[in-house]
């Protein structure tokens, strides 16, 4: 005997699979429902049909399962969990591992190509300066020469931060209070092989703020305009905000806070719902712990990490 689940939006809509591939005689052994609009009920397939069933077939019904199981785990819309089921079977290896690679890897958009000027957005508490520090760590450990501008002069402690860590590397700190001061600062670093912004909180939906970024993409200078959130914000709040800043170029994103997630759905929606490069991940509010390029060995690493019981996952036999 083997154990079969079907998912489904509704109840009806689940069973209706199960008669669909099982007929009106299915053994059922439970129904659940996973969130408000996501049902599973778990069959058992005699072993007279088993011997009607390939093991390549049985690798796919089991890989489709996990993978169902994996991302409802991780509290995504139905729709987004179907979206992959419907998208992942071209996909399919031998195991689930290879497959979510796989996928991934091919879902992923690559980044685009280094430039001297990273300029970081977020909103407030997104931990961009934690960012900017760790950026400016970094490079400065690889021996390049470079420079901090923030335009964050309201913030308390900001520029204190920033003064401090930069003054212990050696690194210049520049501190802007208008749009004509950061171009004129930019100018003034042009000699440098980074230069690294550092911005005060973001509000999307406050044209003011939007503007300041417009006005810093149209000038002469070639911007890389990574947004800084926190991986663990509601996922429907991040795709109102990606919405609202369409208005502007986003060239990708960088997820902090990974330490203080249980759930990756953020990520997961902006993958599958964005054409936004994610280039970087924070994972802890330590300097030293550098920022991480993000791919789909990282991606999957978080999502297998999630699960807390490792007997979750069914064997693939």
């Amino acid at each position: 005997m083997r154990l079969k689940s079907f998912y489904g939006k509704t109840i009806s809509e689940t069973m209706t699979k199960v008669k669909q591939e099982l007929g009106k005689d299915a053994v059922i052994i439970s129904t659940e429902q996973d969130g408000p609009d996501s049902f599973h009920i778990t069959t058992a397939i005699e072993q007279e049909s088993l011997k009607q069933v390939s093991s390549q077939n049985a690798i796919r019904d089991q890989i489709l399962e996990n993978t169902h199981y994996l991302f409802n785990t991780q509290k995504i819309p139905f729709e987004s969990i179907q979206k992959i089921i419907n998208e992942i079977e071209p996909y399919i290896e031998n195991n689930l591992e290879n497959t979510l690679e796989k996928f991934f890897s091919d879902k992923l958009l690559p980044n685009k190509p280094p430039c001297k000027i990273d300029y970081l957005i977020g909103n407030h508490g997104a931990g961009k300066t934690l960012s900017v520090m760790k950026l400016a760590t970094a490079l400065h450990l690889q021996g390049q020469s470079l420079c901090v501008i923030t335009t964050d002069l309201e913030k308390f402690g900001t520029t204190e931060q920033l003064d401090s860590v930069t003054k212990m590397l050696n690194i210049d700190l520049t501190a802007v209070e208008d749009h004509h001061a950061l171009l004129a600062a930019i100018e003034l670093n042009q000699d440098k092989d980074k230069i690294i912004i550092d911005t005060g909180g973001l509000n999307p939906y406050h044209s003011t703020h939007l503007n300041i970024t417009k006005n810093l993409q149209a000038s002469k200078f070639d911007i890389n305009t990574i947004f800084v959130t926190q991986a663990n914000i509601d996922p429907f709040e991040l795709a109102e905000t990606l919405a609202e800043l369409s208005q502007i170029t986003i060239d990708s994103i960088c997820f902090t806070k990974i330490d203080l997630c249980k759930r990756y759905a953020a990520i997961l929606h902006t993958i599958l719902n964005f054409n936004i490069p994610i280039s970087l991940i924070s994972e802890t509010a330590s300097i030293e712990d550098n920022l991480k390029p993000f791919d789909s060995k990282t991606l999957l690493s978080l999502l297998l990490d999630s699960i807390k019981d490792e007997h979750s996952l069914k064997k693939v036999s």
